[in-house]
């Protein structure tokens, strides 16, 4: 009615509660600590602002995800390229995966609260923008629970990872393959030269080990017992530095 119009005209000209101005819609700014992204990234987070002023003809998926005919509201726009532009910062290239990576390689989730801290939007924003992506097709979600005993579980913040089709739709797919290709060689790389690392540090100390265990004259322990001291000081390292560990030979 009038009133909805008069509401809608006030925020066209001076935006509204939420700090949204129509005219200047915001971006998602990259924490100035962070090192450059890879430049696909970046070229994604730049593509996808074109949806803020055609979203019927760059995401179609997206503008409809609130099941209405009309055009997405501006303020909603802004709160999904808030969003989206996180996420793609956060991106793991080889999984697609969101978040940040872990000291044993794995992925750790963003929490929504964390995601709004990074938006600079309310928590329920935030959650519509999240449920309109999800909708789209355009994010993926897969909950993650911890196991703390037989008859207990943890929830730990969701996995949140980009669908590729969203890179083809800006003809970024074939650049998408490439790029994943070189960082899963990266990541095997590294890979090899901790296990390379590893290794030389078990030989180094276990021949230390075993040269301070060498026999004397007069020897105060059976090699037996030298032998499973080695072992277990050896299984102790190779737990330490991540290696699976193997069960103690009987020695009989």
């Amino acid at each position: 009615g009038i009133q909805g119009d008069l509401c809608s005209m006030s925020q066209t000209l001076h935006g509204n509660r939420c700090g949204h101005d129509p005219h200047t819609p915001r971006g998602f700014k990259p924490p100035e600590t962070h090192r450059p992204r890879p430049k696909l990234l970046i070229m994604l987070g730049r593509a996808i602002q074109d949806y803020y002023d055609h979203p019927e003809k760059v995401l179609p998926s997206l503008n409809v995800a609130n099941q209405s005919e009309r055009k997405q509201r501006s303020e909603r726009r802004e709160a999904c390229l808030l969003l989206l532009g996180v996420a793609i910062h956060y991106t793991d290239l080889v999984s697609l995966k969101v978040g940040v990576p872990k000291n044993d390689g794995s992925i750790g989730g963003l929490t929504i609260a964390r995601l709004a801290a990074l938006t600079q939007l309310g928590m329920r924003r935030t959650e519509r923008a999240m449920h309109d992506l999800k909708k789209a097709g355009i994010l993926r979600v897969a909950k993650v629970c911890q196991k703390k005993s037989d008859q207990e579980y943890r929830g730990e913040a969701a996995i949140k990872s980009l669908c590729p089709h969203l890179f083809a739709v800006f003809g970024l797919d074939r650049w998408l393959g490439h790029e994943r290709r070189r960082a899963e060689e990266r990541k095997e790389y590294r890979n090899r030269k901790h296990a390379r690392k590893a290794c030389a540090q078990i030989r180094l100390v276990t021949d230390s080990y075993l040269a301070r265990e060498r026999p004397s004259k007069a020897p105060s322990q059976t090699v037996t017992e030298r032998a499973m001291n080695a072992h277990m000081h050896l299984r102790s390292l190779r737990e330490t530095l991540g290696f699976p560990s193997h069960p103690i030979p009987t020695v009989g």
